[in-house]
């Protein structure tokens, strides 16, 4: 036995410490929720402040943590480091202002590192939209030892560099800074895109750096300008030879700019390459679901939204599948189940189609937008007595769509069975 598996042993016999570790500038507005869902459940907190000219500082020290002022440098992996130096705990937490560790799970915070033998944990990030619906969902190192030479690098998207043997939990914490007012978002992205340009102009060939701005051009629907930096990545990647799973989101970049732009036969060759590269990548899947969905390849359809579903699957029971990526197309089962259906329908499964049709309805929380697009699908192929009884649903739920009522009326008339159409619910 090793002198540090020894030392390690004996540490486990303790009750073990956590520190909570941040960087923050004029977060006011989300400080108070992130603190407070580890209230009680962290032993000091370390808050880096790099410039607050809100209620910052004070909020924090509210809830008793050490703030320490350092002025910006341009350097988000910088300011991770002060704030991991002052750190006393045995293991590190990891969360930014704008995050929050989901109530159900913190307590099991301190029985994760009292109970693992690991040197660093894995935790399920949940990207939340201002509605509390689930955007994305990512795996990301944010608990590990103290004093192990851990530290960030990366001026824009700070990389953690960790040293021992990691394992995956099932400890969550949600995510809300990508969706932000208009005027933040805007501001957010001038600023990621600034700081990732100087940085390829020090470093060309860093593929990393290339598919970042890819992600940030694309999220900010500069379409072109995504494909030509994924691409730059793609191409320094493959010259590499590097296989890092993590680099399936530039093949991804690409393939979304191309589609968004029209070009939908590039758009599939890049995803299918990217799959060739990770396969079980799920955006790629929700994507080529929506590809064939558009170009009526119906059987192509089903194989990818049946991929997704499998793959999927696979995630939840082992989130360590999840390679690092994040996978924005996790929360969008009902969009795969309402491609599936579609797919099943003009395969003639008729029986299936209605089945992944209620699927996609339940599974978006019985949104009377899905039940009219579905009673409109049905009307399209002249299917009217579905059509009307998805109607109903969606008239129940509020729904007051005159043209869809008239449309239906309309059809049923032609076929000699207005007085069906009538008895129908009246608006």
């Amino acid at each position: 036995m090793t002198l540090d598996h020894q030392s390690r042993e004996r540490t486990q016999k303790k009750q073990l410490t956590v520190s909570l570790c941040m960087i923050a500038r004029d977060e006011q507005e989300w400080l108070p929720r992130c603190l407070e869902s580890v209230r009680g459940h962290v032993d000091e907190i370390i808050l880096v402040d790099t410039g607050s000219e809100d209620q910052t500082i004070p909020v924090a020290r509210a809830f008793g943590a050490q703030v320490h002022r350092h002025p910006w440098e341009q350097d988000f992996s910088r300011h991770r480091n002060q704030s991991l130096s002052y750190a006393s705990g045995d293991w590190i937490l990891i969360l930014d202002a704008d995050e929050e560790i989901f109530s159900e799970d913190a307590a099991r915070i301190r029985t994760a590192i009292q109970e693992t033998s690991r040197d660093y944990l894995f935790l399920q990030g949940y990207d939340m939209d201002r509605n509390g619906a689930v955007r994305g969902v990512f795996n990301q190192i944010r608990l590990f030892r103290n004093r192990m030479g851990v530290h960030y690098e990366g001026r824009i998207h700070n990389q953690l560099r960790v040293r021992g043997q990691g394992e995956v939990t099932r400890l969550r914490f949600k995510h809300h800074g990508y969706d932000l007012a208009p005027e933040k978002m805007e501001e957010k992205h001038r600023r990621t895109t600034s700081l990732l340009r100087e940085k390829i102009r020090e470093e060309p060939d860093n593929a990393l750096c290339r598919m970042q701005l890819s992600t940030s051009y694309s999220l900010h629907a500069d379409y072109e300008e995504a494909v030509e930096e994924g691409m730059q990545a793609i191409r320094l990647l493959q010259a590499g030879g590097d296989r890092d799973p993590h680099f399936a989101t530039a093949f991804f970049n690409v393939a979304h700019g191309h589609f968004m732009l029209g070009r939908l036969d590039k758009a599939e060759e890049m995803c299918l390459a990217g799959l060739r590269h990770f396969d079980k990548d799920l955006n790629a899947y929700h994507f080529l679901a929506a590809l064939y969905l558009r170009k009526q390849e119906w059987k192509k359809c089903r194989e990818a939204a049946l991929k997704y579903i499998e793959v999927r699957s696979l995630f939840e029971e082992d989130p360590g599948l999840m390679a690092g990526i994040y996978f924005g197309s996790f929360g969008k089962q009902h969009e795969v189940y309402f491609a599936l259906a579609s797919a099943l329908f003009m395969e003639k499964d008729y029986e299936g189609a209605e089945g992944f049709f209620r699927r996609a309805f339940e599974e978006e929380g019985q949104r009377q937008d899905r039940a009219i697009r579905i009673s409109r699908f049905y009307l399209a192929h002249s299917m009217l007595e579905k059509a009307l009884s998805w109607f109903e649903t969606a008239y129940h739920l509020g729904c007051r769509d005159l043209a869809l009522l008239q449309e239906l009326a309309h059809h049923l008339r032609h076929q000699g069975n207005a007085s069906g159409a009538l008895s129908s619910p009246t608006v």
